[in-house]
């Protein structure tokens, strides 16, 4: 058991690391996502970040920073985008 949880935590530290460096294993499928514009705006220019336990942010401080953006109007052309090329449907391709 204890050769399971020492290989186990350098698995995890490793995986960590290469996760921080924005190497990752499989694509992130959300850039063919139709509503990919709201969540490039969430993580780039508002500054939100993906909440791993890694770093002492909390879920409200992210929120804050959205619920800011929204009220200063800053959404609606974010929306916009995502509603480019649809065709009325709710087909999700």
């Amino acid at each position: 058991m204890e050769e399971l949880n020492s290989r186990l935590g350098e698995y995890v530290s490793k995986a960590r690391e290469k996760f921080d460096k924005g190497e990752f294993g499989i694509e992130n499928r959300i850039k063919k996502c139709r509503t990919y514009p709201i969540y490039e705006f969430v993580r780039s220019e508002v500054g939100t970040e993906l909440l791993s336990g890694a770093k002492k942010v909390s879920p409200g401080e992210d929120i804050e920073k959205v619920y800011e953006a929204v009220n200063e109007g800053k959404l609606g052309e974010v929306l916009l985008k995502c509603l480019t090329d649809w065709k009325e449907t709710s087909f999700i391709m």
